[in-house]
């Protein structure tokens, strides 16, 4: 049997905390139709007709529209089934509907729900769901709906990134990280069969992906202990104090300092350690608008504080966290490099000489930009294919040779060789 086709309009804006999933995979006894369900941002979808799972079109122009004003988004299905709000008798979900014949709260075609407090376990669990769902979909070649659920996790990644707390900003990059290896298992597994205009469709999806302005922000970490300040120092009035015992891990770096502090009386005032505070932040912030390039050339990790336990704690968290976002940075230029490359291929029947060509031809508005070096991704031709790649964590073109780990298994991230995009590993 195979199951009923939904069209779900979903703001983009909205997207994060809406989940969709199918409930049913036994026969009931009858025949249902099997067709796509998309996710179109902004709400616009300009196609009355889908497939189904045999290519077979469907008109649905006279399926019924269910709209939700309150979270902004609608759903479109079939005549000889109903939707019911289930929302008072389902714990844990500000909102929750079925769609099917709904004699109970169970049976359902299709659920669609708005989890109350979502965390990001929830988080991790929808991007797996959605990576899943996506590949499966390109195993039964239905690209299209395929790229567009890549795109989905993209988008969900990138709503994450550059506010917030740190541990959500991750989030957000693992998320995107997923959402791009989505995509390169797609084209790598199945390019010769994706036609040139499903490829332009997605290639201009990509194009019009907002990214945020700065994948990471420290702001309301920053914000976070300027809070700890406040409760752990006394205030003159004056917009300084002394501190309080609970303040201690933001004076003092170890049991040493602790007690020639106490000894002296000489603990940093409140303004001594705001400044402090300050100071790394700024260091942080510079450092996510250099290169790893220049931070490389210039040996400028986030250097260790000593006079604080807390921050000295940090540090290390910070500077890893700043190498992350620039992995992602690259491999969002490379992945927009590879489908113009592939785009290339299929309208003129040859890969291009060099990434110039691209961008002369119009198919790349300019040069990916490899942090690790300064220059361009290096892009070369092989008999039948292409190598693009970022010369990686040891900043030194190995020549394309990827990366291994302890077993000898490539790893696109290992310090002992290039971060190869394509051909996908």
């Amino acid at each position: 049997m195979g199951r009923e086709c939904f069209i779900y309009k979903i703001p983009t804006k909205d997207l994060l905390p809406i989940y969709y999933y199918y409930l049913n995979n036994k026969d009931d006894g009858e025949d249902s139709e099997v067709v796509e369900n998309r996710i179109v941002e902004n709400g616009e979808d300009d196609r009355s007709v889908v497939k189904n799972g045999n290519g077979e079109k469907i008109d649905t122009s006279d399926w019924l529209t269910y709209r939700n004003e309150e979270y902004g988004f609608e759903v479109k299905y079939p005549e000889n089934l109903t939707i019911k709000d289930w929302t008072s008798i389902a714990h844990g979900w500000k909102l929750y509907l079925n769609i099917g014949k709904n004699k109970e709260i169970g049976d359902g075609l299709v659920n669609i729900g708005i989890m109350d407090n979502m965390n990001l376990r929830d988080y991790r669990y929808l991007a797996y769901a959605m990576y899943w769902q996506a590949g499966r979909e390109a195993d039964r070649e239905i690209f299209d709906k395929a790229l567009s659920d890549c795109i989905v996790l993209l988008q969900f990644g990138r709503h994450q990134q550059g506010r917030g707390m740190l541990i959500e900003q991750l989030i957000g990059i693992a998320i995107e990280a997923l959402g791009q290896r989505c995509i390169f298992d797609v084209l790598g597994r199945n390019i010769d069969n994706i036609t040139p205009g499903l490829l332009m469709r997605f290639q201009e999806q990509l194009e019009q992906l907002a990214a945020p302005a700065d994948v990471i922000s420290f702001e309301a970490e920053k914000v976070f202990l300027y809070d700890m300040v406040q409760r752990s120092f006394t205030d003159d009035g004056k917009g300084n104090g002394r501190v309080l015992l609970k303040g201690l891990p933001l004076v003092g770096s170890d049991w040493k300092s602790f007690l020639f502090d106490f000894a002296t009386m000489n603990w940093p005032d409140r303004r001594e350690v705001i400044s402090r505070i300050d100071k790394f932040y700024e260091q942080a912030d510079s450092a996510t608008h250099k290169t790893l390039s220049e931070l490389h050339k210039e040996n400028s990790n986030l250097k260790q504080d000593d006079d604080s336990s807390l921050l000295g704690v940090l540090t290390p968290a910070f500077d890893r966290v700043i190498k992350l976002s620039f992995r992602l940075k690259v491999s969002r230029r490379a992945l927009v490099a590879v489908v113009a490359i592939l785009m290339y291929e299929k309208e003129r029947g040859r890969y291009p000489e060099s990434l110039n060509e691209l961008v002369a031809a119009a198919y790349l508005e300019k040069l990916p930009i490899d942090p690790y070096s300064d220059k361009p991704l290096v892009y070369k031709r092989t008999d039948d294919d292409f190598i693009l790649y970022s010369v990686g964590l040891n900043f030194t073109d190995d020549g394309g040779e990827p990366g291994k780990g302890r077993k000898g298994k490539v790893r696109q991230w290992a310090d002992n060789g290039d971060a190869v995009f394509w051909p996908v590993q």
